[in-house]
């Protein structure tokens, strides 16, 4: 075992056993930096909750029953979007 492996094993152990409390590991993800200007000037509007949700939608298929015949039916189809600021291989815009 190489000493990087070693490290992550160990550090990820004391994350796990109380090296980060537990109410910093359930904090929802926020877009605003951990230190630094949110902690020095609270301004409205500075914090952004940023997270991945499922947006569904109505969609119609056609499939074919038990006879062969085709129906129409109507099913919904969700993705998993980003909800925050953009991101992406160009970087924020």
């Amino acid at each position: 075992m190489s000493w990087l492996s070693r490290f992550a094993l160990v550090a990820g152990l004391a994350a796990g056993i109380g090296g980060v409390s537990t109410a910093a590991q359930a904090a929802p993800a926020s877009a605003a930096p951990m230190l630094g200007a949110a902690m020095v000037a609270p301004q409205e509007g500075l914090l952004q909750d940023v997270r991945w949700v499922n947006r569904c939608r109505p969609v119609v298929v056609y499939r074919r029953d038990r006879y062969g015949r085709p129906v129409r039916v109507q099913r919904e189809q969700c993705r998993r979007i980003w909800v925050g600021p953009p991101r992406g291989p160009r970087g924020p815009y």
